[in-house]
């Protein structure tokens, strides 16, 4: 394999792993709005999704 094509391959590789990981993020977004829809407390939030306090805070600003 050349230079280029490993180069390339890298590149084509770190882009699929970082839309994998935001698209985890989401699916653990999408989850933390639905138990702040359910009345789930922050504290048990936090512990399912590994989000912080902040960011479940700016959540519950989005749920309605």
């Amino acid at each position: 394999m050349s230079n280029f094509e490993e180069a390339f391959k890298k590149i084509v590789d770190e882009e699929a792993e970082k839309r994998m990981r935001q698209g985890i993020k989401q699916g653990i977004i999408q989850v933390a709005k639905q138990k702040i829809k359910n009345n789930f407390t922050e504290e048990q939030i936090e512990l399912t999704t590994n989000l912080s306090k902040k960011e479940i805070e700016k959540l519950k600003l989005q749920v309605v």
